[in-house]
């Protein structure tokens, strides 16, 4: 015979929720389909997170998020072909609106951490200031990707489903990736996330 609680019955499975609070911290190797077009698939890039145990306890996590879309056809995110032009993104792709935000000066690191290049991880640290807008962020981001796709073109992907294109093969090339938004997972650390058009 099987105890039960009276005070806390057994929750039903229909009842239970997939939430967790680890939700912006663990990397699903297999994420779902999250687009209501079927051409376009998320690239998972896994969180940024310092190496040093040390860091990560005395500096703070930031969830900030800002979205990115298009008002052409107000499909989420923006061809990061159109945003690396040299003067920054108009502020109507940017759907929570274009902000300052950064009030000091100082630099921050942007980072690209591809599905399957884990040996070519790439940071760069980029001096803002007063005035640095999320515009400006934008743009310095798709230019960041550009760079290196082109210089990741010939090397071998672990993962082959997010190889980048060489020219004339399959892959993804820089014109397929649309940005969607970028965040603060660490202080001063910023990624991107970013999804890609599959082609037809």
């Amino acid at each position: 015979m099987s105890y039960v609680n009276p005070l806390h019955p057994p929750v039903r499975a229909a009842h239970r929720s997939s939430y967790t609070t680890l939700a912006g911290a663990v990397y699903d190797p297999n994420p779902g389909p999250r687009f209501p077009v079927p051409h376009r698939q998320h690239l998972p890039q896994q969180l940024y997170a310092p190496s040093s145990k040390w860091v990560q306890a005395m500096g703070r996590g930031k969830p900030s998020s800002y979205s990115i879309i298009t008002m052409r056809d107000k499909s989420s995110g923006a061809s990061m072909a159109e945003l690396c032009a040299p003067s920054p993104p108009a502020p109507a792709k940017i759907a929570s609106g274009d902000k300052v935000l950064f009030t000091v000066k100082k630099n921050i690191t942007l980072h690209i951490l591809w599905p399957g290049y884990d040996r070519v991880e790439c940071s760069r640290s980029f001096g803002v200031g007063p005035g640095t807008t999320l515009a400006v962020l934008v743009s310095e981001f798709s230019k960041m990707f550009s760079r290196y796709i082109e210089i990741n073109k010939f090397v071998q992907s672990s993962r082959p489903e997010f190889q980048i294109a060489q020219p004339g093969h399959q892959g993804i090339y820089f014109n397929q990736l649309i940005l969607l938004s970028v965040h603060e997972p660490f202080e001063d650390h910023w990624q991107a996330d970013v999804a890609f058009e599959l082609p037809y």
